[in-house]
């Protein structure tokens, strides 16, 4: 079951990743300003860390979402939520 919580903000929105955010977030895995600072990935190894997250939304309720920027890109990268204590 997945999760379908969405956090909005006036310019984004935090989501569960969706089938479309593959291929950009494959793209964004591979781009030279984002491997300068993470290990790029392969289509294959960008869609099983696509997998792993999205699972991880589901099973916590937290973790690192997709984002989108509405009017503007349904996928400019990923930003983290985490549950903290009180």
């Amino acid at each position: 079951m997945s999760l379908s919580l969405e956090i909005e903000t006036p310019r984004l929105v935090l989501r569960q990743w969706l089938a479309a955010d593959r291929k950009p977030f494959a793209a964004m895995n591979t781009d030279a300003r984002v491997t300068r600072y993470l290990l790029p990935l392969t289509a294959p190894e960008s869609d099983a860390l696509a997998d792993r997250l999205a699972a991880g939304i589901d099973e916590y309720g937290w973790g690192f979402w997709a984002v989108a920027a509405p009017g503007v890109a349904t996928f400019i990268g990923l930003g983290g939520i985490k549950a903290v204590a009180a």
